[in-house]
C-alpha cells in the first residue's frame, strides 16, 4: 500500500523547496476525492461487468459510462433545454463546477 506520508516527507521538499508551506487540509481533501473517484470508477466497472459475459463489451460499456458520468452530464446540462433539470444534470457530472446549488 502506498504510504501517503512518503510524499510529504521525501518528495515535497524536493518538488517545492524547503521554505514553502503546504495546506494539509487541501491535500487531505484531494486524497479523499481521489479515493471517491476511484470508488465511482470501480463501481461502474463492476456494474458493466455484471451485465454482460463478454470482457470486451464490459470494457467498452464501462468506458462509455465513465465518459458519460465524467463529461456527458455536464454537456447535457449546459444546453439549457430542460429548465431546472439542467442544474441536476450538471451536478450529476463528476467535473468540478463552480457556483451554488
Amino acid at each position: 500500500m502506498f504510504d501517503s506520508h512518503l510524499y510529504l516527507r521525501d518528495l515535497y521538499p524536493i518538488a517545492f523547496g524547503w521554505t514553502d508551506r503546504i495546506d494539509f487540509w487541501n491535500l487531505i481533501s484531494a486524497y479523499f476525492g481521489l479515493i471517491l473517484l476511484t470508488g465511482v470508477f470501480a463501481a461502474i466497472g463492476i456494474f458493466s461487468s455484471s451485465i454482460t459475459d463478454s470482457q470486451i463489451i464490459a470494457f467498452l460499456t464501462a468506458m462509455f459510462l465513465m465518459f458519460l458520468f465524467y463529461y456527458g452530464f455536464e454537456g447535457l446540462g449546459s444546453f439549457n433545454l430542460l429548465g431546472r433539470l439542467d442544474l441536476v444534470f450538471q451536478k450529476l457530472s463528476l467535473v468540478i463546477t463552480t457556483g451554488t446549488w
